[in-house]
């Protein structure tokens, strides 16, 4: 049996979400991953499922599908709001998940359980918006200041000056980022409903945190 499959947008999400996941379910999940911008099986020969920004309705519904098969014991799949109205790409996400759910009543199967997330505008947001969490991984005082998400145009472009700056000696962002995530206390997040962590906290503990690894 195998743990967890994620699929965000971009490599340097894929640890976060784990540890964030880790974090709000207190279960030590191990997980493989996937970018959404990664090519893989086409549906039909015309299909666009791999389109910038489009297709996340059909994309998840197979990628479901293929982890109920490949015996995962669940789904993360989040996605980046950038310059899109927020909350369109989680409602085809959870399209997805919703026929899915059809499907595997028709076909007598159970289906994967599946939680979802949408940053706003993407994941760094997430974690700047825990300013103990990013104090205690590079190490900084108690009293440095650290702006609100949603108080600024990029969180991205933030937490990589904060990386530049650092005296902690990470290999690269990647790796400070993740360091980030194992310190985050869900609970003493700020700006968590304009970021989109709220509704993806939520989503973890109502779908995932019944699961045993």
């Amino acid at each position: 049996m195998k743990d967890l499959f994620i699929i965000t947008d971009g490599q340097r999400d894929h640890q976060v979400v784990l540890e964030l996941v880790r974090t709000v379910t207190d279960q030590s999940f191990t997980a493989e991953f996937l970018a959404w911008g990664t090519r893989g099986p086409r549906l039909h020969r015309k299909s666009r499922l791999l389109s910038e920004g489009r297709g996340y309705t059909t994309r998840l519904l197979w990628h479901l599908k293929k982890a109920y098969n490949d015996g995962y014991i669940g789904l993360i799949a989040t996605v980046d709001t950038d310059n899109t109205k927020p909350g369109s790409r989680l409602e085809e996400l959870k399209a997805a998940r919703e026929k899915d759910r059809a499907d595997s009543i028709n076909e007598g199967r159970p289906h994967i359980p599946c939680a979802l997330g949408e940053a706003n505008p993407h994941h760094e947001a997430w974690l700047l918006g825990a300013p103990n969490a990013i104090r205690t991984a590079l190490e900084l005082k108690p009293d440095t200041k650290l702006p609100k998400p949603s108080k600024i145009a990029s969180p991205k472009e933030q937490l990589n000056s904060l990386f530049e700056e650092s005296d902690v000696p990470f290999e690269n962002p990647t790796e400070m980022l993740a360091a980030i995530a194992t310190h985050v206390v869900p609970e003493r997040c700020i700006d968590t409903k304009n970021t989109g962590f709220a509704e993806f906290k939520s989503d973890v503990e109502e779908h995932l945190e019944d699961l045993t690894p």
